[in-house]
């Protein structure tokens, strides 16, 4: 693991009880491996949730997060956040305590974004748009009237109106330590040269 540098842009994932496990590994992964090929602290990652300590994915692997908002808003706004998806979204989406802490700091963020289902949390917050998802703290605007009424059912009604799928962000090239083009394919798994990559 490479030290985080003062230089280090701050990335944190957002986690919470029954997300998705790929939705905070991939893309912690993903910045952790431009880390390692530029050989030095590019990025620095977090995990928030709701309280430092434990949480336990929809798959049953539990993880550590090591701020909660207060945390992040004492240190600063992050470069990048990213909500996780997850069967626990709908949950987290009759909560306050995420919704306030995105609308706190959304502001602030350069790039805020969402995984898959995690857009629900985004939508829930009222930053979203529909002609350019994933959002970006820059393209980011509220919508003027609330997304979900959480006394009703647990999939906003105005959704499908507003969006045609959930699923969304993937990391921006200029973050991704891979760029592909349209003709870049993956190389067989056997015998294959990483020159071809």
């Amino acid at each position: 693991m490479i030290s985080p540098s003062p230089h280090a842009r701050r990335v944190v994932l957002l986690a919470y009880p029954d997300c998705q496990v790929l939705d905070v590994c991939g893309p912690w992964q993903v910045f952790a491996s431009a880390n390692t090929l530029a050989d030095q602290p590019l990025y620095e990652l977090s995990l928030v949730a709701r309280s430092p300590g434990t949480l336990v994915t929809n798959g049953g692997l539990a993880m550590m997060a090591d701020l909660d908002w207060q945390g992040l808003e004492a240190l600063g706004a992050p470069d990048t956040l990213l909500i996780a998806g997850g069967s626990g979204v709908f949950q987290q989406c009759r909560q306050r305590h995420h919704i306030d802490g995105l609308r706190e700091l959304a502001p602030d963020i350069r790039r805020l974004g969402a995984i898959c289902s995690g857009a629900f949390l985004l939508a829930e917050a009222g930053y979203w748009t529909t002609a350019r998802p994933p959002l970006t703290g820059a393209t980011a605007t509220p919508w003027p009237e609330p997304i979900h009424d959480s006394a009703s059912s647990p999939m906003p009604s105005t959704w499908k109106t507003r969006a045609a799928t959930p699923a969304l962000a993937s990391l921006p090239a200029s973050i991704s330590p891979f760029r592909w083009s349209s003709t870049t394919t993956a190389p067989p798994l056997r015998g294959a040269s990483r020159a071809s990559w």
